[in-house]
């Protein structure tokens, strides 16, 4: 009756995530961080799977010819499963920080080296039983190795979750400084199940809390999906308005409204087509969120509309101006000799004054725009002349 209730809940647990799974594979264009987050859905539900046919195999269907192979097959794959899983949710943290750590060749190597070592000890362990065994009626006994290989998944998990933390002080967003410090509990799952395992396997502790974990990232990235521009993945007009109009009653340092114009983009559209305009955006926000990521408090960005973004800076006038020059030579990397047309915007810059409203903000950032765009018309027209 114990391995049915148990095969029962992996049950739950695999169709919950199924459910993630099938709700984020709908959608066509994907983040990195959602790429990221789909692979972690496959491992764990292959990680439920796996374990769910080991308890059906050894515990509820026990076939005596097949039973000891069945099971060192079965938990063997659990474990491999749970490796890869880990190492994914380490990859959709990174990818959620937008940290570029991983594009790194260092931490490539030490992801890369986590997974062959632990990959080769469970391997090893169908020769020397080093991580689990089986005794007599196949019973599933835990050694020395296992709690060491959850302590080295929960270390590697646990340095991201720090990053996240760390990150999430420098976070302006509060939707995503709610989502960092939900993130950074993922290693809570296995020092649990990593204090539990004296406890035997009762109760599946870990399949459940994970299977928790994923539901709740799930239910935080739907929240930030309703406040992001679906095409350029910052955030959209309504989370702008809500925001700002946050931060004039509650802040801290001086505040510095940015308007975003991209420079001759009706051109691009028209000669490119929309599509092409749609890259050019996508590439804009992408230089933005690049351009504001060493910025010690994290600037929001938001999509203003058409083609137009729009920067709220808390800091001093240093930041402001370092976000405005990391964007000025972000965009020019993004200018190689190959690309048909150049991507150039143009910045205007408010301070808030004490008394200003946000509309107040908005139209003298949007003053700063267009006396900068009438010099560069001004300066075109003078070269052409």
């Amino acid at each position: 009756m114990e391995a049915i209730l148990y095969a029962e809940i992996y049950l739950i647990c695999i169709f919950v995530v199924s459910v993630l799974l099938y709700w984020i594979s709908r959608r066509d264009d994907l983040s990195l961080a959602e790429r990221w987050i789909k692979r972690v859905y496959i491992c764990f539900i292959c990680n439920f799977g796996f374990n769910l046919l080991f308890t059906v195999f050894n515990r509820i269907w026990v076939i005596d010819h097949l039973a000891n192979p069945l099971s060192y097959l079965f938990k063997s794959l659990y474990l491999f499963s749970l490796v890869l899983g880990v190492l994914c949710w380490v990859g959709y943290a990174e990818a959620y920080m937008y940290s570029g750590l991983l594009s790194q060749k260092w931490a490539r190597q030490v992801m890369g080296a986590t997974g062959v070592v632990l990959g080769a000890l469970i391997i090893a362990n169908l020769f020397v039983p080093l991580i689990f065994s089986f005794g007599g009626n196949y019973e599933y006994r835990r050694h020395i190795m296992f709690p060491i290989m959850l302590g080295a998944l929960a270390a590697l998990s646990g340095c991201a979750s720090w990053r996240l933390l760390t990150a999430r002080t420098h976070e302006a967003d509060p939707t995503r400084k709610a989502n960092y410090a939900l993130l950074s509990t993922f290693p809570i799952c296995l020092l649990l199940a990593l204090a539990l395992t004296q406890l035997g396997e009762s109760f599946p502790v870990i399949c459940v809390c994970i299977m928790l974990e994923l539901l709740s990232v799930f239910a935080g990235n739907s929240l930030s999906q309703i406040s992001t521009d679906q095409l350029t993945r910052v955030n959209n007009r309504q989370n702008l308005d809500r925001f700002v109009n946050y931060k004039l009653m509650d802040h801290e340092g001086q505040i510095w409204f940015m308007m975003l114009d991209v420079d001759r983009f009706k051109p691009i559209n028209d000669t490119f087509g929309h599509l092409e305009g749609d890259m050019a955006l996508k590439k804009i926000s992408r230089v933005l969120k690049a351009a504001c990521q060493s910025i010690p408090s994290r600037p929001f960005i938001a999509r203003y509309g058409g083609d137009e973004f729009a920067i709220l800076v808390e800091g001093t006038e240093q930041d402001c101006q370092m976000v405005q020059r990391q964007i000025s030579e972000q965009l020019e990397a993004e200018n190689t000799p190959d690309r048909p047309y150049r991507l150039e915007v143009s910045i205007g810059v408010a301070k808030y004054l004490s008394g200003m409203t946000y509309l107040q903000l908005v139209a003298e950032a949007d003053s700063a725009l267009y006396r900068i765009k009438a010099q560069k018309k001004a300066a075109r027209a003078a070269s052409a002349g």
